[in-house]
């Protein structure tokens, strides 16, 4: 998944607004792995650890979940915003 992080963080997903971002993850919620942002030494971005429902079959479902993340300290007014990302899945 491409997409401009926040800084220090390679799983949240930086929006429009200063301190607002959408943190990442494999699978459903409560996994704890990282959906990490960029293209990964390879080229090809980041193995995916658990967020394919089955493996090695002919069809499977890629699940990722998306949450709220405000920067410490950061006070966020109500309101719109956005972001945007690309996800890519390469099979090796």
């Amino acid at each position: 998944m491409t997409g401009q992080s926040m800084t220090g963080k390679d799983n949240v997903l930086a929006t429009n607004i200063d301190g607002l971002g959408i943190e990442l993850y494999q699978g459903g919620e409560g996994t704890g792995n990282h959906l990490i942002l960029g293209s990964g030494s390879s080229g090809y971005g980041y193995e995916v650890i658990n967020a394919l429902s089955e493996k090695n079959v002919e069809r499977t479902t890629f699940t990722f979940t998306a949450k709220i993340y405000k920067a410490e300290g950061v006070t966020i007014n109500s309101g719109e915003f956005s972001a945007s990302a690309l996800i890519n899945i390469v099979y090796l």
